[in-house]
């Protein structure tokens, strides 16, 4: 059975990074043409993979760092076909591992009505203020005219 990930974080910071984190340097534009929004989440189970007891049924960190994604994909679908309806797991572009995401297991495809929106903002000044403080990305000002 096939099934679509929606990818969440925890916390706005983890929400940037696992967005941005890889471009190191991102324009002040490209970060203004998202926003953060604040979801309530269906009630599901999820499989807490940043537990340490996790390993033995041998689930290692690499799968919260994507090093391996068909291996990934074939533990959500285990995890999926015993009950859990997504993992908790270690947001991937946080090498300390203090921040956390959720995947959510689903059918394929856009559900406009899945989660409700309790808020939504741009992303401020003081959030990019910290992700550049905490993990060195550049986010480039909007040149001036």
């Amino acid at each position: 059975m096939a099934f679509g990930t929606c990818y969440l974080a925890g916390h706005p910071v983890g929400a940037f990074i696992e967005k941005f984190g890889s471009l190191g340097i991102v324009t002040r534009e490209r970060v203004d043409a998202h926003r953060l929004a604040h979801l309530q989440v269906p009630a599901t189970r999820l499989a807490d993979v940043t537990d340490r007891s996790v390993l033995r049924w041998g689930i290692t960190g690499e799968l919260s760092s994507g090093g391996d994604y068909a291996g990934a994909q074939a533990w959500a679908e285990r995890l999926f076909q015993a009950g859990f309806g997504g993992i908790w797991y270690t947001a991937k572009h946080d090498p300390r591992g203090d921040l956390h995401s959720v995947a959510l297991f689903g059918k394929p495809g856009l559900h406009e009505n899945a989660f409700v929106s309790t808020w939504s903002e741009p992303i401020g000044d003081d959030l990019v203020d910290e992700v550049e403080d905490r993990f060195g990305i550049q986010v480039l000002p909007i040149a001036a005219m």
